[in-house]
């Protein structure tokens, strides 16, 4: 029988190798570019949402492993979930996610991903706050 922190490292490391949300959404509502300049981690996040849910989402990285598959995970949990759902998700969510100790020097790497996608959300809200304001002027 494996050791569970074994299995679950092997479980990062899959994720890094096999990304299941690997890609770009060409027509995505949300798309959010995030950079962790300390370690050089790059993410861009794509996400579909349709009636304030979220349809697909895909990423493109140049990041660590630990980056790589938080961004993989988060985007297989927010799948099918309202925006609102999408970011009631914390960094401890995150981190224990990834059913590993990480070190605080590698905390960002873990939540490159989510701070990412509440950025993008961020923007989306303003966007779509900004075009019912001029549509009902």
């Amino acid at each position: 029988m494996k050791d569970s922190s074994l299995m679950y490292t092997e479980a990062i490391l899959d994720h890094y190798k096999n990304p299941r949300n690997s890609g770009n959404i060409a027509d995505a509502q949300i798309r959010q570019r995030g950079i962790n300049p300390i370690c050089g981690d790059d993410i861009e996040l794509t996400l579909k949402v349709e009636a304030d849910v979220v349809k697909d989402a895909k990423f493109t990285s140049n990041s660590c492993a630990i980056s790589t598959a938080s961004a993989d995970m988060l985007l297989t949990k927010i799948k099918g979930k309202t925006i609102a759902q999408a970011e009631s998700i914390t960094s401890d969510d995150a981190v224990s996610a990834l059913h590993i100790p990480i070190s605080p020097a590698r905390i960002k790497c873990a939540v490159l991903p989510l701070v990412t996608l509440k950025d993008g959300i961020n923007s989306f809200k303003k966007k779509s706050k900004e075009n019912k304001t001029s549509t009902t002027e």
